[in-house]
C-alpha cells in the first residue's frame, strides 16, 4: 500500500478492504435469540404454577421491579431467589435449568411479606419431576439410535443426558437445602407470611384521628372488614 497526502488528510492506496465475518444467523434472529435469553420467570410469593407466574427482561433491578409490578397488579418490593436471597442490584439473575433460554425462577413479594419457601420447594419438585419424564424418553430414544448406529444421533442424546442429569441433581440439592425452611413455614402456619408486617403502635400517625378508615384483611383470608379510628386514639373494629 502507498501513503498519500491529500488535502482531506492521509489517503492509503491500495489498501484492501477489512473483511468483515457475516454471522450464522440474521439480524432479526440474532435479536430473537437475545429477547429470549433475557426473559426470567418471576412467580407471585408462594406461587409455583403457571397461573402466578409472569415473564419480565433481564436488566436492572429497578426495571425488574417495575415490570413485575405491572404484570403481576400489585407493588413488589422485593425479588428472591429460589433459595430465600434477595436480589440486590448488579448481581446477576441465577439459571436454574440450563437446559432452558428462561433465567430464573424468581419470586415477588410486597411490602413486609416473608418470602415463602413452599413456592421455591414445590417448583423444584414439579420441574425435577418433569426432567425424570425427559430422561425416560430421551434414554428409550437413544437405545434405538445406537440400535440403528446412528452416531450423531446418539452423541446428541448422550449430550441431552448429561444436562438433564446435571439439572435434576441441582434440584434435588436445591430440595434438601430448603426442606427444613418449609418445615418451619408449615409449622407456623398463616403467622409466617405476616411475622415481618409492623404492627401499628400507639404513636402511628393514625391513632387519635377521628373519623379515619382503613382497609384491612383477616389474616390468610380475603375478607375485608374496616377499622374505624375514633377521638381519644381507641380503635373500634367494625364490619360493613
Amino acid at each position: 500500500p502507498k501513503i498519500i497526502w491529500t488535502k482531506d488528510g492521509i489517503q492509503v492506496s491500495g489498501a484492501q478492504p477489512k473483511r468483515t465475518t457475516k454471522p450464522n444467523l440474521s439480524a432479526r434472529m440474532q435479536k430473537l435469540v437475545e429477547i429470549r435469553k433475557q426473559r426470567v420467570l418471576v412467580f407471585k410469593n408462594g406461587e409455583h404454577r403457571k397461573a402466578g407466574s409472569v415473564f419480565v427482561t433481564e436488566g436492572s433491578l429497578k426495571n425488574m421491579l417495575n415490570d413485575s409490578s405491572n404484570l403481576l397488579v400489585f407493588t413488589v418490593s422485593s425479588l428472591y431467589t429460589i433459595e430465600g436471597t434477595k436480589l440486590i442490584e448488579g448481581e446477576p439473575v441465577p439459571h436454574i435449568l440450563t437446559n432452558s433460554h428462561i433465567k430464573g425462577p424468581l419470586w415477588a413479594t410486597r411490602g413486609n411479606d416473608t418470602f415463602s419457601f413452599l413456592g421455591a420447594y414445590n417448583w423444584c419438585k414439579q420441574e425435577h419431576k418433569e426432567l425424570k419424564r425427559e430422561m425416560k424418553l430421551s434414554n428409550d430414544k437413544l437405545a434405538k439410535a445406537y440400535e440403528a448406529d446412528q452416531d450423531e444421533t446418539v452423541s446428541s442424546l448422550q449430550e441431552k443426558m448429561r444436562n438433564l442429569e446435571e439439572n435434576a441433581r441441582n434440584l434435588r440439592d436445591i430440595i434438601v437445602n430448603i426442606s427444613g425452611d418449609v418445615f418451619e413455614e408449615e409449622d407456623e402456619g398463616a403467622r409466617f407470611r405476616v411475622k415481618n408486617m409492623p404492627e401499628i403502635k400507639e404513636d402511628s400517625r393514625l391513632i387519635g384521628r377521628p373519623n379515619v378508615k382503613v382497609n384491612v384483611f383477616v389474616n390468610s383470608r380475603d375478607v375485608e372488614s374496616k377499622v374505624v379510628v375514633v377521638p381519644g386514639g381507641t380503635f373500634k373494629p367494625t364490619l360493613d
